[in-house]
Formats: structure tokens, C-alpha cells, sequence
């Protein structure tokens, strides 16, 4: 569901987690193992929540780093969404391809020719997993 100019996650922070728990701005940077000037310029919105970050906040909340990324995302594109006129974007034809054709990222090769789907197979530390994927992957060509 989209939001009407959603929070900045920093204050969201601020507001649902250091103030209740009374943590100034230089003990909570301390707790997350990053600088004062990190943190303060995410809690004053000049900087954003990255995934290396939403995990630092999972971990000390016990929330989801997905919760804070979403924020962070909602935050984004809405003010993206407020530019879209000055984009200066052209939209391109839709008409004239057959649905029938396969889809540009089937046809990528790695380096050594193989598909896709194989290169997945092949990473050692994928296992079972990699497997399933790659059998989806053929299951859909």
C-alpha cells in the first residue's frame, strides 16, 4: 500500500526507537558500530538506511532489516514518484514483438557457454538449493 509522503526511516528511529529508550545519538552509533556523524545523518533524513545498516538496526531492535530497507524504499520512491514529469523519458513500442519470443536474459551465456541455469548449478556452495533453481529456471524456458 502506498503512503503519502511516507517518514524518512531516520525518523522513525529516532522517534520510535532512541527516544523511548532514552539513547542519545552518541550511545546508540556506539551500539550499532558506527560513527556519531553516520548515524546522526541518517536520523536527520541526509542519509539513507543501506542494507548493511538495516541488518546493524535488526540485530539491536530485534526487527527485520526487510522492515527497514521497505521503509527506506517507500521513502525513495515516493519522492521519486513527485519528479516523474521532469523525467524526460520516452516510452518505448510494445507493438510489433511476438509474444512467442524468448525473453533477452534466457539467451545470456556465461563466459565458458553455458546457460544460465547451469552456471547456477555449478557454485559448489549453492548445493541443493542451486539445484532447485535451476530446475525452476528450465521448468519456465
Amino acid at each position: 500500500m502506498k503512503m503519502y509522503n511516507p517518514p524518512h526511516p531516520g525518523e522513525v528511529l529516532r522517534e520510535l526507537c532512541l527516544a523511548p529508550l532514552g539513547l542519545t545519538v552518541t550511545e546508540a552509533a556506539r551500539s550499532l558500530g558506527v560513527s556519531r556523524k553516520t548515524l546522526s545523518a541518517i536520523l536527520n533524513g541526509r542519509s539513507g538506511i543501506s542494507p548493511e545498516m538495516a541488518v546493524r538496526l535488526s540485530i539491536a531492535f530485534d526487527t527485520s532489516a526487510e522492515s527497514w530497507l521497505n521503509q527506506q524504499l517507500q521513502h525513495d520512491l515516493w519522492h521519486a514518484e513527485r519528479n516523474r514529469k521532469r523525467l524526460r523519458v520516452t516510452r518505448l513500442p510494445t507493438t510489433g514483438r511476438s509474444p512467442s519470443k524468448e525473453p533477452a536474459w534466457r539467451k545470456l551465456r556465461g563466459a565458458a557457454g553455458h546457460e544460465a541455469d547451469e552456471r547456477v548449478r555449478v557454485l559448489p556452495e549453492t548445493g541443493a538449493r542451486a539445484r532447485k533453481l535451476a530446475g525452476l529456471i528450465r521448468s519456465r524456458a
